[in-house]
């Protein structure tokens, strides 16, 4: 498939604009009875000029300036047209402000109904046309006279300037790596069910294939799809196209509503963005101020408070806080339109920086005032993964709040390298170097804290360190087993400590375990008598559980229940008892188990069931055999 091209016409109502296009095409783009009535265009209109070539054809009238916003919102390639009778009118300027404000880097000039004026007017009216672009994306464009009474000039638009302006547009693309489209018209149709129409903003899909459609947030499938009034498998970035929904109701997905391959988008009503003001009279902006914001294809009502000063004046630029009275879907670096709520007037545009803005008042300012200052999209992922809130992001919550596939974020990031995607188990992240290091820090400081809070245990529960460090679950074993991997820490069961951290006891308190550990082993396998062991050695009952639990954790003693201790001295022997009683006999029960470990029934029951833990033995029936 061709790549496409989106080419749209703007301009003063009554310039001529419908005229043009029916004779580049063929096609009449006023389809609507009101449009035929009234001889102007009130919705949006679209016609193709070659397979791969769509011209769309938006009102002039002031009106109908939503739908003027909603044609040329993704377009590559811009016609302005003015009349050579009435000259640079006010929807002329309106319209060419709205091309700059969005960024449209490709144009062409038509100065149509040469033929109503002489040679000296038409003079005057170039001269006026080249000031009012001075400094634009078409200062340098040629002016082609025109008239559609007697076609003067089509041919040369049609040969020189489309040809010429369509051959490098590819740049100006942009493919976010998943499908979007944003509706502009919806309606059944017998026998197919709900079509929906609009220009795919990013992003292709096949026919069959499954979309999300919002604001209903449903699963549909894609029965069928056309451009060009031809039926199409597949559907890209560029195509004006009808799209055949299955399992929705055009009730359910009106126009301003959006369609995406990933279920990853949310309807948004906060959202941060770099607002830029048109160099017009009256294009201000004070806090709080309602306004009308133009965005997809939908017309929003909002509320606007500037991160900086308290106003921003024409041609000036800062970022904001919008506030819209109803949600909507939208993304990071979306573009949108600003009218003001009455009278109606373009006064600037924007671009959505981030999506994810909460917290008290001068966060959010300086949160922004320092996003604003990245250069390119890169540095400005990079910033906002380094100042996440719920670090770290799983793929989706970084699709979600990019509005792109996770390929185009990594293509974007990987200009910076400042990064890292980790996996563990059937989760996946991505953070920045720096962010990750950081984390790690946390826990051995945590660690370490416990430390020296709790000198005489060996470590902290894995439980209560996640709790200090505030991190998702799966996420925190994954970097406890980084920490491992570096030798920062060692992890023994649900207990963890510094790799070389050690209970520090005393020379007395060491022998007096010494003394401990001497008893057990004269106790074998039989009760252990706390209050006679502490009285036999003059210490408390708690000095005494202390110095058995630091045995404990060094592994020289093991605790089957309070009841039970034994040394690691007495249970090799034991071991090696029960392996010779098997060398000649296939089972073992407990009576001679007993008599092995010199232990009543009360003991050798738990011991037994601790041999089988150890995979030293197993339980069969009422006897136990050897592993």
């Amino acid at each position: 498939m061709k790549n496409q091209i989106i080419i749209g016409m703007a301009g003063h109502i009554d310039h001529g604009k419908t005229s043009i296009v029916k004779l580049l095409t063929g096609h009449n783009t006023d389809v609507l009875k009101q449009e035929k009535e009234r001889g102007m265009t009130i919705d949006i209109g679209f016609a193709h000029f070659n397979e791969n070539i769509t011209i769309i054809d938006v009102p002039g009238h002031e009106k109908f300036i939503k739908n003027m916003v909603t044609g040329i919102s993704y377009i590559d390639i811009a016609i302005l047209v003015i009349a050579a009778d009435d000259g640079v009118m006010p929807q002329t300027i309106e319209h060419f402000e709205i091309l700059k404000i969005l960024n449209v880097k490709k144009g062409i000039i038509i100065l149509n109904k040469i033929d109503l004026v002489d040679e000296e007017w038409i003079d005057l009216v170039e001269a006026e046309i080249k000031e009012l672009v001075k400094g634009s994306f078409l200062e340098n464009q040629s002016i082609f006279r025109v008239s559609t009474v007697n076609s003067m000039g089509l041919e040369e638009v049609k040969s020189q300037v489309l040809a010429s302006s369509i051959s490098n547009v590819e740049d100006l693309k942009n493919n976010r790596g998943l499908f979007r489209m944003y509706v502009d018209r919806s309606f059944s149709q017998q026998g197919f069910g709900t079509v929906v129409t609009g220009t795919v903003i990013s992003g292709e899909i096949k026919v069959g294939s499954s979309l999300y459609a919002f604001p209903a947030n449903k699963k549909v499938r894609l029965r069928s799809a056309q451009t060009h009034h031809n039926n199409i498998d597949q559907i890209k970035i560029g195509y004006r196209a009808a799209l055949n929904l299955n399992g929705i109701d055009k009730k359910e997905i009106e126009r301003g509503g959006h369609l995406s391959n990933l279920n990853i988008f949310d309807s948004i009503s906060t959202f941060l963005a770099k607002v830029s003001l048109l160099d017009t009279e009256g294009s201000s902006l004070s806090q709080n101020q309602r306004l009308r914001f133009h965005i997809g294809t939908s017309e929003v009502i909002g509320r606007i408070s500037i991160c900086g000063n308290n106003s921003l004046k024409k041609s000036e630029s800062g970022i904001c806080l919008i506030k819209l009275e109803e949600p909507i879907v939208l993304s990071f670096q979306d573009k949108f339109l600003i009218r003001s709520y009455s009278p109606m007037k373009t006064i600037g545009g924007g671009v959505v920086e981030d999506i994810n803005c909460f917290g008290k008042w001068s966060q959010v300012k300086e949160f922004a005032n320092q996003l604003v200052s990245k250069k390119n999209i890169a540095e400005k992922m990079n910033f906002i993964i380094q100042n996440q809130s719920g670090f770290p992001f799983t793929i989706d919550k970084i699709q979600s709040r990019f509005g792109m596939s996770f390929d185009k974020i990594v293509e974007y990031l990987d200009s910076n390298k400042d990064y890292s995607i980790l996996e563990y188990l059937s989760e996946k992240w991505i953070v920045t170097n720096k962010q990750l290091d950081a984390f790690l820090n946390r826990i051995v400081d945590e660690i370490k804290k416990f430390h020296t809070k709790n000198p005489y245990r060996s470590g902290v529960l894995k439980k209560e360190l996640n709790q200090k460090v505030e991190s998702d679950e799966v996420f925190f074993d994954f970097s406890i087993k980084l920490l491992i991997d570096k030798n920062k820490i060692i992890r023994d069961k649900e207990i963890i400590k510094l790799e070389n951290f050690k209970i520090n006891l005393s020379v007395s308190e060491l022998a007096t375990q010494k003394k401990v550990i001497e008893i057990l082993d004269s106790q074998g396998f039989s009760s252990q008598n706390y209050i006679q062991i502490a009285s036999t050695l003059n210490i408390s009952s708690d000095k005494l559980k202390l110095l058995i639990n630091i045995a404990e954790q060094d592994h020289k003693i093991i605790r089957i229940n309070e009841d039970l201790l034994f040394t690691y001295k007495n249970f090799t022997n034991l071991v090696n008892e029960v392996k010779k009683y098997f060398s000649t006999n296939n089972k073992l029960s407990v009576a001679d188990f007993k008599d092995i470990a010199k232990t009543s029934r009360k003991y050798a029951v738990p011991l037994l069931e601790f041999l089988d833990k150890k995979n030293i033995t197993y339980r069969e029936d009422n006897y136990r055999k050897l592993v």
